[in-house]
């Protein structure tokens, strides 16, 4: 009954409807039903069965897996988080673990691999057949973020003398194992890359046509070593879905297709907020980490914010007789920092986030500074004016007024050059400009701030 409301016209159901079937799924896993289990999940894709499943509890999760038909397991198993992915390994004898990995796509299987402990996962890449043991070996000998971590061997590998109707009864016979046909690779004997013809090339063109006469051999492509994220731009800049991986002698290795480089761009925006945040980035999410890893991940740099702050207390005393003379400057201290720190913030945050997109290089760092100085003048000016006003309207003190909004306007000019600095800063060290964001810029400013407004006030009040 449940397998006749769900099914329309023959239609899979999204994954909305998958979120109702919930109580008759743990019914039929309580009551150990596994026909009724079978239509139920039968009539799911596999990424709404894993999201099913990690809803449910380890046991529940371990049992619907186990009633999966093989080929849906498998799919099911790649559309799963590394900690579910455990839990089903260790819920499987080593044999059926042994089948899934090796019918595992090479790209899938290696990032369970990088999740997995070391000892862990030299075990069952040496349980893998000879030929998928050769193919994780070599993937799994690159750079942790290199994009050759995400390639895949599978893709359609044509040869030049072939002519358009044998490539593509090449493709009809070989497309099921492939990632991806919309584009097909032209090697040569040596495993060269030398062209690429699009599916579509393929066929508006003549049977007879030989395939040298209308592949492309101005190839974007990318060097095996080089990190994930540049990848992802360059599939972005040029519209592609998949882009070709090629080792330093042009040989090729494999492809990247946009599906793996949509997760590297969520996962790398992610980092950047934990960083901008000032917490050490992680790869899982909030509730899939440990209360002991959550802990050390924020309170690492709170305390060396804490340290950083403590600079401000000193700078407070170095200036004690200042504020004993005009007790009113420490009323707006909290003014002029808060909201140099927000400038700052501001400016952080579009450097960081040009330099993350390409739109900003080093080069540019005359032209960033020359226009955020021209701003932080603009806009400090426009709230040096109000400040003047309320502090006016407040102590009936002009030189008070006077002092509280130049401190405002220097301060501001101050947090916005190094807004811009030291992100660029951060980059040319070969560190994450995201480190140099909101709770840092905010904390120097601090600093930097009080230093200016106290300063300012001992010259013109000759204290």
């Amino acid at each position: 009954m449940l397998k006749t409301k769900l099914k329309v016209f023959g239609v899979k159901m999204p994954n909305i409807y998958s979120k109702l079937v919930m109580p008759e799924v743990k019914y039929a896993i309580e009551n150990s039903d596994e026909e009724s289990l079978k239509l139920i999940v039968d009539e799911f894709f596999p990424q709404d069965i894993a999201e099913l499943m990690e809803e449910l509890t380890e046991e529940e999760s371990n049992f619907l897996f186990k009633v999966l038909p093989e080929d849906i397991a498998l799919d099911v198993f790649s559309e799963l988080d590394y900690p579910e992915q455990e839990d089903i390994i260790e819920a499987l004898d080593d044999k059926k673990v042994e089948n899934i990995l090796n019918e595992m796509a090479p790209d899938d299987r290696t990032e369970l691999f990088e999740d997995m402990p070391d000892e862990m996962a030299e075990k069952y890449i040496d349980s893998l057949s000879a030929e998928e043991k050769d193919i994780a070996k070599k993937y799994m000998s690159y750079p942790e973020d290199s994009v050759a971590r995400l390639a895949t061997p599978d893709f359609i590998e044509l040869k030049a003398s072939m002519n358009v109707k044998e490539a593509i009864n090449y493709i009809r016979e070989n497309h099921h194992d492939m990632e991806t046909i919309y584009y097909s690779y032209i090697t040569n004997s040596d495993e060269k890359l030398i062209g690429v013809v699009s599916l579509k090339n393929l066929i508006i063109s003549r049977e007879e046509t030989n395939l040298k006469e209308i592949i492309e051999d101005n190839i974007i492509k990318i060097e095996a070593h080089k990190d994930q994220e540049e990848a992802a731009n360059i599939m972005k800049k040029y519209d592609l879905l998949a882009l070709p991986v090629v080792a330093t002698n042009d040989r090729m290795i494999g492809i990247v297709t946009i599906d793996d480089l949509i997760d590297i761009v969520e996962e790398e925006a992610t980092e950047d907020i934990h960083k901008m945040a000032g917490m050490l980035p992680t790869e899982d999410g909030y509730l899939d980490n440990s209360f002991r890893e959550v802990f050390k991940n924020r309170v690492f740099w709170l305390i060396v914010l804490l340290v950083m702050q403590t600079i401000t207390g000193m700078v407070l005393k170095g200036f004690a007789d200042v504020l004993d003379q005009v007790v009113a400057l420490s009323f707006y201290i909290p003014l002029l920092i808060g909201t140099g720190g927000n400038a700052g913030t501001q400016s952080s945050t579009l450097v960081i986030r040009g330099m993350a997109t390409g739109d900003i290089e080093n080069k540019d760092v005359w032209i960033l500074l020359r226009r955020e100085v021209l701003l932080a003048l603009s806009m400090g000016f426009v709230l040096a004016i109000l400040t003047f006003g309320r502090v006016y309207f407040q102590e009936g003190d002009n030189v008070l007024a006077m002092v509280v909004s130049l401190g405002l306007l220097a301060t501001m000019i101050a947090s916005m050059i190094s807004g811009t600095l030291l992100p660029m800063f951060f980059r040319l060290l070969k560190l994450d400009p995201a480190l140099m964001s909101g709770p840092f810029i905010s904390t120097s400013i601090d600093i930097i701030g009080l230093v200016i407004y106290l300063q300012i006030a001992r010259l013109m009040m000759n204290i």
